[in-house]
């Protein structure tokens, strides 16, 4: 019944203390030691585009909605592209 369609979570977040950077990079440790809550890549500031935040938290982040969505054109709808399956997940070590 989802055959054709995409979907996106919507999210709620907490935020707590921002790790803010402008610079690529591995910035995981100063949350997993818990000086910060997570991760602020601010690209708006260093490159004109938007804010990233990245959380290492499972408790921080609260899925509120699913959407699904097709894709359309002119009234038409777009075929799905060939890539069918998401990258792989970099996994995480245990500490």
């Amino acid at each position: 019944e989802y055959d054709g369609l995409y979907a996106v979570l919507v999210c709620k977040a907490l935020l707590g203390r921002s790790y803010v950077t402008e610079q690529p990079g591995d910035f995981r440790d100063p949350v997993l030691k818990g000086e910060f809550d997570h991760v602020l890549g601010d690209r708006e500031k260093a490159v004109g585009t938007f804010r990233e935040f990245i959380f290492f938290h499972d408790a921080s982040i609260y899925p509120e909605y699913a959407v699904f969505y097709r894709r359309e054109k002119d009234g038409r709808i777009m075929p799905r592209p060939d890539r069918e399956t998401a990258p792989p997940v970099m996994e995480m070590a245990e500490e």
